[in-house]
């Protein structure tokens, strides 16, 4: 109920700030890109170990910009977390291996990003032109196994005008995972 709650609020303030900034909105195919990544979870629940598997998404940058730094984008992207082995324990005399787990994920996001120039020139400080290198941030909605807020945070490198790498952060309901992205910008 909780996450209910937090997803309406989240959802209204941004579907609210969208409308304000719908009369501007044109869609440009050129604002979309996509992700193949690798991921390595970790299941909340004791006597699982860790996961590698994999993630694609579609995102959209939006035109709009907050403080003339904040860049905001839409994403949605499916997530296999691998498999789940669960750990041998002993009980008694005899070692038990009770299975494995493997969830997937389709989720939705908002991100908002900052790149390092930005950063440092809002901090008044002069930065050695790290303009190559964004923060970045997400708050949204996973659909999928581990259904819930999902929350996280990374940094983005800009390898060339349409091709970029990020590592990110990402905690769901029971799985926190670290994902490592290509990503192909059409512009």
């Amino acid at each position: 109920m909780k996450n209910t709650l937090l997803l309406a609020a989240t959802m209204s303030g941004i579907l609210s700030a969208q409308t304000v900034m719908a009369e501007d909105f044109k869609f440009e195919p050129e604002n979309l890109y996509f992700s193949l990544g690798a991921t390595v979870s970790k299941l909340d629940e004791d006597g699982f170990g860790s996961a590698s598997g994999y993630q694609i998404s579609a995102g959209y940058d939006l035109p709009y910009k907050f403080a003339d730094a904040v860049h905001t984008a839409i994403e949605v992207g499916y997530m296999n977390s691998g498999t789940f082995d669960a750990k041998p324990t002993l009980v008694g005399t005899s070692i038990v291996t009770p299975g494995s787990e493997e969830l997937d994920s389709l989720w939705v996001s908002g991100v908002a990003s900052i790149s390092f120039s930005d950063l440092t020139k809002m901090a008044g400080v002069s930065p050695s032109d790290p303009s190559s290198l964004e923060l970045f941030a997400r708050l949204g909605y996973d659909f999928g196994d581990d259904d819930g807020i999902i929350y996280g945070a990374g940094l983005e490198y800009e390898v060339t005008e349409q091709i970029s790498v990020n590592g990110e952060i990402v905690v769901g309901s029971e799985v926190k995972t670290g994902i490592f992205n290509l990503t192909y910008h059409m512009d």
